[in-house]
């Protein structure tokens, strides 16, 4: 289980939120660290990421790396019957 960081914790933003559907109104908030690394399938987990500010010019920048996994059966990936 991932820490619940409060986004309060660092000014420059660009945290990463994960919605537990079922318990309407519980979030879970993830900083952005350089030694982190976040794979999930973002077809089950309702998410979003919050704006990055970079106060202190290129110092600051936070950058991310994004990878789509696109196939035309999902079943090659991981069952889709399967209760999560």
């Amino acid at each position: 289980e991932f820490p619940n960081e409060s986004v309060d914790d660092d000014p420059r933003g660009g945290y990463f939120r994960a919605y537990d559907v079922p318990e309407q109104g519980k979030v879970t908030s993830i900083a952005p660290r350089g030694d982190r690394l976040m794979m999930f399938w973002s077809d089950s987990l309702v998410h979003d990421v919050l704006p990055s500010f970079a106060p202190a010019g290129y110092a600051d920048h936070r950058w991310a790396l994004t990878i789509w996994f696109v196939v035309g059966d999902t079943g090659t990936i991981r069952a889709t019957n399967v209760e999560l």
